[in-house]
């Protein structure tokens, strides 16, 4: 396997090949998630698991693209995620009925967070707070990380799928399975709209495997993703013939 001899070159850094394999592994089961739904005629389902894995697919670029700092801030900035989630679950607990985080543990998560915001700054702790010092401290969102690794153009995609993430009236009143009279609400399945997520999620998963090809690039890992780049193309191309196709059918039927 690709982590395998990776984890054998004593030129690959440590701690960014650790990153990149942990989110290459989970860009696998966040495609998978993409595909049932997919198979199940869930395309805005589909197109909201894809944003995920679009994510994960940037991050990896990211990491990757970067050195062991960048990597171990990564993987420190779990406590930053950790100390606000345990912030939020203590401000509700009464409400939840749930049994409140301890004093202690508060403590320690204030006190490690306090240690790395010294070693890293104090921009380590905002949002994305791991990547700062590669955009001088400076603010950051996540449409700057993906514009650093070429990937920026893709915004209009991840626009596409909040929609099917959020309540607003945009997601409510447009629907990627739904093909016909939009007075027709769409309930459940459709086997209409699949191309956007589908193409989508053949790019992404590409990405993320190219992220992790590239740490130790050989002759196989440079032809592996040629060839993975070829079969991406054709599947964008299968799932836009597809739609073409059932858009016809639709229209044929509508005719006659």
């Amino acid at each position: 396997m690709q982590s395998e001899r990776l984890h054998a070159q004593k030129d690959v850094a440590p701690a960014v090949l650790d990153v990149v394999t942990r989110l290459h592994a989970r860009s696998c089961q966040v495609a998978d998630e993409v595909l049932v739904l997919l198979q199940n005629g869930f395309a805005d389902g589909a197109m909201a698991r894809w944003r995920t894995l679009h994510e994960i697919a940037v991050t990896a670029l990211f990491i990757a693209d970067g050195d062991e700092n960048t990597a171990e801030r990564y993987a420190a900035y779990e406590v930053v995620e950790a100390l606000d989630a345990a912030r939020d679950y203590r401000k509700h607990a009464d409400s939840l009925g749930v049994e409140p985080i301890e004093d202690e543990e508060l403590i320690k998560l204030q006190r490690r967070c306090n240690e790395l915001c010294e070693l890293y700054g104090e921009a380590f702790k905002k949002p994305f707070g791991w990547a700062a010092h590669r955009f001088n401290n400076t603010g950051l969102d996540f449409d700057k990380i993906a514009g650093a690794v070429h990937v920026g153009h893709w915004l209009p995609y991840v626009n596409l799928a909040h929609q099917s993430v959020h309540a607003g009236p945009k997601g409510v009143f447009f629907q990627l399975g739904q093909l016909g009279e939009p007075r027709v609400l769409l309930a459940g399945a459709s086997n209409y709209g699949l191309a956007d997520p589908g193409q989508s999620t053949c790019f992404a998963i590409l990405q993320a495997t190219a992220a992790l090809l590239r740490l130790g690039p050989t002759v196989d890992a440079i032809v592996t993703v040629r060839i993975l780049e070829s079969l991406t193309d054709e599947a964008a191309v299968a799932f836009v013939r597809v739609q073409k196709e059932i858009e016809a059918e639709q229209e044929s039927s509508h005719g006659s």
